[in-house]
This record gives C-alpha cells, sequence and structure tokens, in this order.
C-alpha cells in the first residue's frame, strides 16, 4: 500500500525567501507550541526535508508550518523552520506567513489594517497588516521581549580576536563591529563577511559561555550580525550584514 501527501503550501519574499506549509499534513500535537514543536521534530520532519531543500527549494529557503493555535486569541500557530530543522523566531517568516493567511482568506482581511495573533514556541506575536484589495502592503509585529544576554571574545586563528555583543530578539544574535574585526561592510567584502563568521562559529563551537538568564542554559549564536557606523547627513546611520 502507497500513501500520498499532497502538500499545499505558497511563498513569499518579504526580505528572505519563505515558504509557508499551510495543509496536506498530519496534525501536529501538543498542549503546549513547545509540546508541537518537539512533536514535529520528533515525527514530522520530513516536511521541511522535502519542502525546504533541494530540488524544491534551495540551501537559503526559510519557511513555517501552520498548526492549530493554543490560545483563545490566536488565529493558529506557527513553528518556523529552516532546512536544517527548527527555528524559535523569524522575522522573514512571520511577514510571509501573515501575508499568506490574510490573501488565502484563513484569516479574515479588514481593510485598511488587518490585527491579529499568532501562537510560537517563544509566546504570542501580535500582527498588524495593511491591506488594499485583498494584497498585503505591509506587515508589522510585535516581537517578543529581547534582552542583552553578554559580551565575550574569540580568538581566531588568523591572530585576530573579535569581541562579541549577544542579544536576543527571537533568536541569539552575536553582534560584531565591522571595524575592530578589520572588515569594510561592502558587496566586495560578501566573501570576507561570510568567511569571519565561519570562523567564529568553528572557534566558538555549538554554544557560547554565555547563559539564557531565563533558564541558565548556554546559549548558541544562531546570526551573527556585522555592524559598521557610517557618518550620515542626520546625525549617524548604520550599515549592518547579516550571516
Amino acid at each position: 500500500m502507497f500513501a500520498r501527501n499532497i502538500v499545499t503550501c505558497v511563498d513569499h519574499h518579504h526580505g528572505q525567501a519563505s515558504r509557508t506549509i499551510l495543509s496536506g499534513y498530519p496534525a501536529i500535537r501538543g498542549a503546549t507550541m513547545r509540546e508541537k514543536a518537539d512533536y514535529y521534530i520528533r515525527n514530522m520532519s520530513w516536511l521541511h526535508e522535502s519542502m525546504l531543500r533541494e530540488p524544491r527549494g534551495h540551501r537559503n529557503m526559510l519557511g513555517a508550518v501552520i498548526t492549530d493555535p493554543v490560545s483563545d486569541a490566536a488565529a493558529d500557530g506557527v513553528i518556523f523552520l529552516q532546512t536544517s530543522g527548527m527555528v524559535y523566531g523569524c522575522g522573514d517568516s512571520t511577514f510571509a506567513t501573515a501575508a499568506a493567511l490574510i490573501e488565502l482568506g484563513m484569516v479574515p482581511a479588514t481593510e485598511p489594517v488587518t490585527r491579529f495573533s499568532l501562537d510560537t514556541v517563544l509566546g504570542p506575536l501580535e500582527i498588524e497588516a495593511d491591506v488594499k484589495d485583498g494584497i498585503v502592503r505591509e506587515v508589522r509585529f510585535r516581537n517578543v521581549p529581547s534582552f542583552h544576554v553578554g559580551d565575550f571574545e574569540v580568538a581566531l586563528p588568523d591572530g585576530r580576536t573579535i569581541g562579541i555583543e549577544m542579544a536576543f530578539g527571537g533568536l541569539f544574535y552575536g553582534f560584531v563591529d565591522a571595524a575592530s574585526a578589520g572588515i569594510d561592510l561592502s558587496q566586495q567584502a560578501e566573501r570576507e563577511i561570510v568567511s569571519t563568521a565561519q570562523a567564529l562559529w568553528e572557534a566558538i563551537g555549538e554554544t557560547t559561555a554565555l547563559a539564557d538568564p531565563a533558564n541558565g542554559k548556554l546559549v548558541p549564536v544562531d546570526l551573527f550580525t556585522f555592524v559598521q557606523r557610517q557618518e550620515a547627513d542626520r546625525g549617524s546611520s548604520y550599515l549592518a550584514a547579516n550571516v
């Protein structure tokens, strides 16, 4: 006997390509979003493996899978995905998922602004979307609280010692002053930025020496953000590169 699954998804690009998986898969079980996320990883990883990776996707594809909500106020639950598995938070996929739910009628559209909430592992996200003629023009959301984790230094094999400022905003971000790392943020420096981030990850390993103040567990660096200050006509502005 052969089983056939027809999975429905929709693609959006709100800063990075993200695929929202809407139907065609078994129920994701759990009384809380964390239980649902754990159930997904144990039993349903075939979804991101088949829908986000090549040949249907690519290595930079983001995604999300819709679940039943766990709170009365939320329209749906959502588990954020990438090609390697699950992530707790993702701004690009939040924008894409909100647009998909509204434009496909899974969340009733109210023009000019549609408001609703989504349950996530980290807590509820309050969504606000500008809608005109049934099309989502812009999405905003109130993220979970962010906080500063701590600072540390990493010595690289090439002799550089790079300071990293860790903060949480849905993921754990390692902020690096580009100038102190000897990098000028430009398109020409793309390879150097990526190679420096890879060298930092290799030097750090899976977790940093810093602990999440909420639970005391050592934290990873999910993304590196290289920051460069530049003078502007009015005050100062910053360039940033995420890896």
